[in-house]
């Protein structure tokens, strides 16, 4: 019976609409004329003189909408509207046909009524089969009964599309008790028939009065600030919590419950979602070749896959792992993307390699991320870092004024500011370069640096060695209690780059805003709290000292520097002092022979010349950042 009905269920549609069709226009009559309709032939014969050409014109609106494929038992707000759309179509054709066939004595109401009464049997009876689907048959109760109790936090749009997936989903084993919102406006509310029991403080009542098992935070915008109280709510009253994707992770803006995701760190240092210039960005990269360096670092590999979303032409992934280059590019062809991948094994210290990629390929944007980028391990091997962060961005910008690529973005890094190191006093030193090439005559390409501090989660930073530590069962090791550091998403420092190069327009410096700076004492407690541990007494906390080349306190400035405002809220730009372009490649001259000659003990003498500010003391003062400026301070002309 259930394959005869498959089988012929677009026949079996269109027939149920021919009969509520004739329905509705039967009811339309006997509203009008109360009973007395069926005791008149007038009226009864106009009724059946009239019914072909009625059905003719809202079958053919009907199929105009498309009302014969949808399934019912899913229909939405937007099937609805159709049936509205098709039903205003059918009657206004219905009444120009009674005014050209000259029907005499046709009440006009009949057409309101009639539109009325379709609008009802044509969506009351697709509601009904939805209702009917989703009612509480006896599988779905059993399930429902050996669900788990939940609780979701936040009774917004990412709420909503939770608890309709829980709901349309029995076999998940949810089952939504109620919401929690700090919102006012919201406490007593229903959502899908779940109501708003109260407020996030109210957490551990609920969970004891409802029994519930889990606390799902549906606030994809949450501060750092909101999480972190959730979570030690949550705590307390000893119930798993979960949560969904910060939403600038959420590039359509959906959510469903395969992101429900471990509350993590990056979590409770939420930060506001990162507002870009699409139709600016999409101008920059669209319809382009697009070259990346070091492209599958963890910022290289993000500014491949954000890059991608505006559709340029083609994206050459420039790396000398060939094993990391292999697993970006089986990761990018899983993926639908409007742009080709071009995997290119290379090293940016290889001139020709790279003019071998400028030729084949024509780049018109390059964003430059290859680097070192380990502070201790730079240090004692000053000169390969000189080698990849300093030749290799000259090599880069060298071929980029070559080849006229329109656009040259430099990844660098807060550590450039009063260097304690050798690998900020490179990434330093880098940046000159930028302002070198751009001082020179006949140069048409735009160079362009962003700043930043550190990136959570990526390729050796803090928290997956934290981690690793915590899984070890510890000891977790913190160099300083007083140590701090500058953090952002991996997703937010690759937006606010891209932003930030879209913005560029010749030799600008860019700062992004890094917010209030972390205690890395503080996040190591934290990570031991999320893996469900008490520090101090599951896992130790062990203060190693500073290492050689690190300093306490991260900046973003460096002395002379001012500061600019852009149209931009997170992005800065820097006036810098003027750069000595003769004194710059006589020193990175006397560099590149130190190191031919072997004379590695000269390398930091010449840093130093070339970076006056450069002290490899280990520990500096507490000095400038953009959190420290007061607005007054800050010059008020605005760049765009």
């Amino acid at each position: 019976m259930k394959e005869l009905i498959l089988r012929y269920r677009r026949l079996i549609v269109v027939l149920t609409h021919i009969s509520l069709i004739a329905s509705a226009y039967l009811l339309s009559f006997v509203s009008r004329f109360e009973f007395g309709f069926f005791d008149s032939p007038k009226y009864v014969t106009l009724f059946l003189g009239t019914l072909l050409p009625l059905l003719a014109v809202r079958l053919a609106s009907y199929w105009y909408f498309d009302l014969f494929k949808g399934l019912w038992r899913y229909v939405s707000v937007g099937d609805l509207l159709n049936i509205i759309k098709a039903t205003a179509l059918g009657t206004l054709l219905f009444s120009l046909y009674i005014a050209i066939a000259g029907e005499s004595g046709f009440p006009r109401s009949i057409f309101l009524i009639d539109f009325a009464y379709n609008i009802i049997l044509s969506g009351g009876i697709r509601v009904i089969v939805r209702i009917y689907r989703e009612g509480p048959d006896k599988l779905k109760l059993n399930e429902r009964l050996s669900a788990r109790n939940i609780l979701v936090v936040g009774a917004g749009d990412a709420g909503d599309m939770i608890l309709r997936e829980m709901q349309n989903n029995p076999r998940l084993g949810y089952n939504p008790v109620g919401l929690v919102d700090d919102d006012r406006n919201k406490r007593k509310l229903m959502i899908r028939g779940v109501s708003v029991l109260g407020n996030t403080r109210d957490i551990c009542r609920l969970a004891k009065e409802y029994d519930v098992e889990e606390v799902i935070i549906a606030l994809p915008s949450a501060t750092g600030k909101a999480m972190r109280r959730i979570v030690n709510t949550c705590k307390r009253a000893d119930v798993k919590f979960k949560t969904l994707p910060f939403i600038g992770d959420l590039i359509d803006g959906n959510v469903s419950l395969s992101q429900i995701r471990d509350v993590a760190i990056e979590d409770l240092l939420g930060r506001d979602a990162v507002a870009l210039d699409m139709s600016l960005i999409g101008n920059e990269l669209a319809n382009k070749v697009i070259m990346v360096t070091g492209a599958a670092g963890s910022i290289g590999s993000e500014l491949v896959r954000q890059v991608a979303r505006f559709s340029p032409k083609k994206v050459i992934l420039f790396e000398r792992s060939e094993n990391d280059l292999y697993h970006l590019d089986i990761e990018l062809r899983k993926q639908s993307w409007n742009t080709m991948f071009i995997p290119f094994v290379g090293d940016v210290r290889d001139r020709e390699r790279v003019r071998e990629c400028m030729e084949l390929y024509n780049p018109a944007y390059i964003f430059h991320a290859a680097a070192y980028k380990h502070v201790p391990m730079m240090e004692t091997n000053p000169t390969e870092a000189v080698k990849n962060n300093i030749f290799g961005t000259k090599v880069m910008t060298d071929l980029a004024a070559e080849y006229n690529v329109e656009k040259f973005v430099l990844i660098s890094t807060d550590k450039a500011v009063r260097p304690t190191n050798v690998m900020g006093a490179t990434k330093r030193v880098a940046e000159l370069i930028l302002h070198c090439r751009t001082a020179s005559e006949g140069c048409n390409t735009q160079f362009i640096a962003v700043r930043f501090g550190n990136v959570l989660g990526s390729n050796g930073s803090v928290i997956p060695l934290l981690k690793k530590q915590i899984a070890e069962g510890g000891p977790v090791t913190v160099t300083h209690p007083d140590i701090t550091r500058y953090f952002m998403t991996i997703s937010e420092a690759v937006q606010l780059v891209i932003q930030a190069g879209a913005m560029g327009e010749r030799g600008e410096l860019f700062l992004l805003e890094m917010g209030e700076p972390v205690k890395i004492q503080d996040l190591a407690e934290n990570l031991i709290k999320l893996s469900g541990l008490t520090p101090g007494k599951d896992i130790n906390i062990v203060h190693t000292g500073l290492r050689p080349g690190e300093k306490l306190y991260e900046e973003l400035l460096i002395n002379g520097e001012g500061v600019k405002k852009t149209h931009h809220k997170k992005i800065w730009v820097l006036e810098s002092t003027e750069v000595n372009t003769t004194a710059v490649y006589q020193a990175l001259d006397e560099l590149e022979t130190a190191i031919k000659n072997g004379e590695a003990s000269s390398v930091k003498a010449i840093l130093k010349t070339l970076v006056p500010e450069y002290n490899s003391a280990s520990h500096l003062p507490k000095a400038t950042h953009i959190a420290d400026i007061s607005y007054d301070s800050i010059h008020s002309s605005t760049v765009h």
